[in-house]
C-alpha cells in the first residue's frame, strides 16, 4: 500500500467516526421517519468496517488496526445509542400517532406475524375490539404456511374469544409494506374504503413507529381522495436484547422493499396509484416476484 493509498483509506475510515448519534437526534429522525434507514446505515458500516479490520489482521499496519479497532467501537457505539433510544421509546409510548382516534376508530387494523408474538397481539387487539364491538376489523397477513394464514389463524382466535366485530381479511402480505398497500386495495373491494378516515393499528411495540409510517404513506399517497388519520398500539411481544435482533432482520429487508417503491421515494412530487405500487412490489420485492395470483386477485381493485 502507497502512501496515497494509505492516507485515502485513513481519511475513509475516520469519517466513520463523525457519525454521532444522541437521544435528541433519534428524535428528531423517528419524527422524520428516518431512525430505521439510520440503524440500518450504521448495521452496514459496521459490516463493511469488520472487512477492513479482517484485512489488516494479516499485515503489519499497526496504525491501521488501531484505527480499525477505534471505528467499529465508535460505531458500534453509535448502533447501541439507536438500540436504547427505541428500546425507551417502546417503553413510555403506549399510543403513537393521533392517539385520540383510539377512542372512536372507523376500523381496527391488526398485523400478523409469527407465533408466539402473533398471540400476543391477538390478545391485545381483543381487548380493543371489546371496546369498539360495532368498529370492522381488518386482519392482515399471509405467511405460516398454505394450510392456515396468519390472517386465518387471527380470524380462528377472534372467532373464539366470541367477539361480535365484522372481520375482513387480507391474507397475501408478507410483510408490513404489503400489509399496508394489500390492506388499502382489500378495502376498496369490499367498498369499505369511503367510509373510513380514522384507522388504529395493532402491531407489536418493537413495530409501532415502522407500521404507521408505512400505512399513512401508502393510504395517503396522492391518488387517495381523502386522508387517512391514524395511530397505532400493541403488546410488548420482545425482550430489550430481541429487539436488536428483530430490528436488524426486519429492517434491512423492509429497506430494500421501500427503495423500490415511488411512493416511498418522493411521494410529493409523484401522483403515486395504488396499481403502479403493486406493480413495483411484484417486480422489484423478493418475496413477491412472480407471484401472479396475488396480481390476479388484486389488480383489478386498484
Amino acid at each position: 500500500m502507497n502512501i496515497r493509498e494509505n492516507n485515502t483509506l485513513i481519511t475513509y475510515l475516520s469519517s466513520f467516526n463523525d457519525i454521532i448519534y444522541t437521544p435528541e437526534k433519534c428524535q428528531k429522525l423517528l419524527d422524520n421517519n428516518t431512525l430505521d434507514i439510520a440503524l440500518v446505515t450504521v448495521n452496514n458500516d459496521i459490516v463493511q468496517v469488520k472487512q477492513f479490520s479482517n484485512f489488516f489482521a494479516q499485515s503489519n499496519y499497526k496504525t491501521m488496526q488501531m484505527l480499525v479497532k477505534k471505528t467499529q467501537i465508535h460505531l458500534n457505539q453509535q448502533k447501541k445509542i439507536i438500540l436504547n433510544f427505541y428500546i425507551h421509546y417502546f417503553k413510555s409510548n403506549a399510543i403513537i400517532g393521533e392517539k385520540s382516534i383510539s377512542q372512536h376508530p372507523d376500523l381496527i387494523v391488526v398485523l400478523g406475524c409469527n407465533r408466539p408474538s402473533l398471540d400476543k397481539r391477538i390478545s391485545y387487539a381483543i381487548q380493543i375490539a371489546n371496546q369498539h364491538p360495532s368498529t370492522p376489523i381488518l386482519l392482515s397477513g399471509g405467511g405460516f404456511n398454505i394450510n392456515m394464514t396468519e390472517g386465518d389463524y387471527i380470524h380462528s382466535q377472534l372467532k373464539k374469544s366470541g367477539i361480535k366485530n365484522e372481520i375482513i381479511l387480507e391474507t397475501l402480505s408478507m410483510d408490513t409494506i404489503a400489509n399496508a398497500l394489500f390492506s388499502k386495495i382489500i378495502l376498496r373491494q369490499y367498498s369499505k374504503l369511503g367510509a373510513i378516515k380514522n384507522i388504529e393499528i395493532i402491531t407489536s411495540k418493537f413495530h409501532l413507529p415502522r407500521a404507521l409510517y408505512y400505512f399513512k404513506t401508502i393510504f395517503n399517497s396522492l391518488e387517495s381522495k381523502s386522508s387517512f388519520n391514524f395511530c397505532a398500539q400493541g403488546p410488548a411481544t420482545a425482550t430489550d436484547a430481541q429487539v436488536e435482533f428483530l430490528s436488524e432482520h426486519e429492517l434491512s429487508t423492509e429497506l430494500n422493499a421501500m427503495q423500490a417503491l415511488s411512493v416511498f421515494n418522493n411521494p410529493k412530487k409523484h401522483s403515486i396509484d395504488d396499481m403502479q405500487s403493486l406493480i413495483e412490489l411484484l417486480k422489484n420485492h423478493n418475496l413477491y416476484q412472480d407471484r401472479y395470483d396475488i396480481l390476479r386477485i388484486l389488480l383489478p381493485h386498484c
